[in-house]
C-alpha cells in the first residue's frame, strides 16, 4: 500500500473513532428518549447506590426500559437481559459526538503524521536549506 494511503487510513480512523461524551436528557421523558432518540448506548441512573446501569439497544416495553447489560465474569463477558422499571428512572444519559474534541484530535494526528513525513523525507539530507 503506498505511503498516502496509509496517511489518508490513519487520518479517517482518527476522525471516524471520535471523542464522545455523555449527554443527559431533560427535554424530554425517558420513554420518549428511547423511541424518539433510538439510542444504541444509554446510561440509567436509578438510584445513588449505583453511578448508572449501561444498556444496549434499549427500547421501551409497556413501563419498562429493556436492554442488554455485559457483565466481566472468569469466563469473559455474558451478556443479559436487564429492565427497568420506567418509574425508578432517575435519569438518562445518551452518548454524543463532542466535535470540538474530534476536531482538535484529528487536526493533531494530522500534524503528528505531517512532521513524521517531513523528517522521512528530510532524513537524509544535510541541510534542510540547500536541499538534498
Amino acid at each position: 500500500m503506498p505511503r498516502r494511503s496509509k496517511i489518508l487510513w490513519l487520518l479517517g480512523a482518527i476522525a471516524l473513532s471520535g471523542c464522545y461524551r455523555w449527554e443527559p436528557v431533560t427535554t424530554i421523558s425517558p420513554r420518549e428518549a428511547v423511541e424518539q432518540l433510538e439510542p444504541t448506548l444509554m446510561r440509567v441512573v436509578v438510584d445513588q447506590t449505583q453511578p448508572f446501569v449501561l444498556l444496549q439497544r434499549p427500547i421501551v416495553s409497556e413501563d419498562s426500559i429493556r436492554g442488554l447489560v455485559n457483565t466481566r465474569s472468569g469466563a469473559g463477558t455474558l451478556s443479559s437481559t436487564r429492565s427497568i422499571a420506567l418509574q425508578d428512572v432517575r435519569r438518562i444519559e445518551v452518548r454524543r459526538i463532542n466535535a470540538w474534541t474530534t476536531a482538535g484530535a484529528v487536526l493533531v494526528g494530522a500534524s503528528v503524521v505531517g512532521g513524521v513525513i517531513f523528517l522521512l523525507a528530510f532524513a537524509e539530507c544535510d541541510s534542510l536549506f540547500t536541499g538534498c
